[in-house]
This record gives structure tokens, C-alpha cells and sequence, in this order.
């Protein structure tokens, strides 16, 4: 059984963290998604809708602003 996206942003947030690196998490308060990870960040931004989750400009101009690499399974490092 493969992780979903969600358990891979946990690992890698929990990772970081145990790293020393900060983290954002990203999240939308649509009803339909589970947003646990978010628990594990160190930041949380909320973004207005799930459609910025495909929004390059949105994502890029996030990880400029917290100095952040970003990871596709919705973390930002």
C-alpha cells in the first residue's frame, strides 16, 4: 500500500523538523479534506481556495515570502 499525499506531507514535515528546519503548511478549509498536517508545521498559510494548490504564481510567491523550498506533497520546507 502506497502513502497517501497527506502521510508523505506528514514524514516530510516531521522530517524537517527533526532536521531543525522550519515549516509552512499549506491548507484550505474545504469540508472534503483532511488537514492533520497542518498540525505539524511550524507555519500554517490558508490558501482561499483548492485550486491554489495548482496555482504556480500562488505557490512560487508563498515560497519566496517564508523563504521556502517547495514540496509537491503540499508542504512547503
Amino acid at each position: 500500500m502506497s502513502p497517501t499525499n497527506l502521510q508523505v506531507a506528514i514524514r516530510i514535515l516531521r522530517s524537517a523538523r527533526e532536521l531543525g528546519w522550519c515549516t509552512v503548511a499549506l491548507y484550505t478549509t474545504e469540508p472534503s479534506l483532511d488537514i492533520s498536517h497542518v498540525t505539524y508545521a511550524d507555519e500554517a498559510v490558508k490558501l482561499d481556495d483548492v485550486s491554489q494548490y495548482m496555482n504556480v504564481s500562488v505557490i512560487v510567491d508563498l515560497a519566496l515570502k517564508y523563504a521556502c523550498l517547495y514540496q509537491k506533497a503540499f508542504a512547503l520546507i
